[in-house]
């Protein structure tokens, strides 16, 4: 009960309890106006107590359903964040085969070279983005040269020419930003080192990417460009 309706609890007991008095100055009415007149009185603070219970009862029903919407949202993003870092801890594993298991060996030949892109790009592929195919392309931003390109499909997959400039690429990069980049339909992510004047793309179909595996791609491409100066 909250505390007006308190206090209007009280005024009514004082004005039942000293209604005797108020008949005697009403004294000038006759008996059942007099009565009516304090029933009156009664029913209308009764009322009022009645309507502002009825109201604190509905503002307290609101504030539960709010804090009741509340906790589901945040339980929503408990669990959201628990199944991000569950999905991290699976692909760790794949984060730590594009780093140093890759360089354990000497690469020294252009095929064991082309084999460290070859793993960085079926991973991407087939793991992150799960799609049927996907290139890397190492761009000199200078001259808009393509300087090296690996390409990736799935079994039995038949990768037709990709009509994508290099022109457009870089137009579409020049102020990098950690998004998905979309030409037509195609979609690329490229490596965050601008300073560097050669460039990675990673390029494959459009295709609907998590903000979490979107990360580890970026992981993967700017792993790229590393592995590119490196070994070129």
């Amino acid at each position: 009960m909250s505390k007006i309706s308190k206090i209007v609890y009280g005024i009514l007991i004082l004005l039942l309890v000293f209604k005797p008095h108020f008949s005697a100055h009403l004294s000038f009415l006759p008996k059942p106006y007099e009565d009516s007149i304090v029933t009156v009185v009664i029913l209308g603070i009764l009322y009022l107590i009645y309507f502002l219970n009825k109201r604190e009862i509905e503002k307290r029903e609101i504030e539960k359903i709010n804090l009741a919407c509340k906790i589901i949202d945040l339980d929503a993003k408990l669990s959201d964040s628990f199944t991000y870092i569950g999905q991290v801890n699976l692909k760790l594993p794949l984060l730590k085969n594009l780093t140093t298991d890759l360089l354990i060996k000497n690469k020294s030949t252009i095929k064991e070279k082309k084999e460290v892109f070859n793993n960085l790009l079926s991973t991407a592929v087939s793991s992150i983005a799960q799609v049927d195919w996907g290139m890397l392309r190492f761009i000199e931003t200078d001259t808009g040269r393509t300087l090296k390109e690996y390409d990736f499909t799935v079994k039995d997959y038949i990768l037709l020419k990709t009509q994508i400039s290099n022109k457009d690429l870089v137009e579409a990069t020049k102020d990098w930003d950690k998004k998905l980049k979309k030409i037509k339909n195609i979609n690329f992510v490229t490596s965050s080192d601008s300073n560097f004047n050669i460039r990675c793309y990673l390029i494959f179909p459009e295709v609907k990417i998590e903000e979490n595996n979107l990360e580890i791609l970026q992981v993967i491409v700017d792993q790229s460009q590393l592995f590119y100066r490196y070994l070129y």
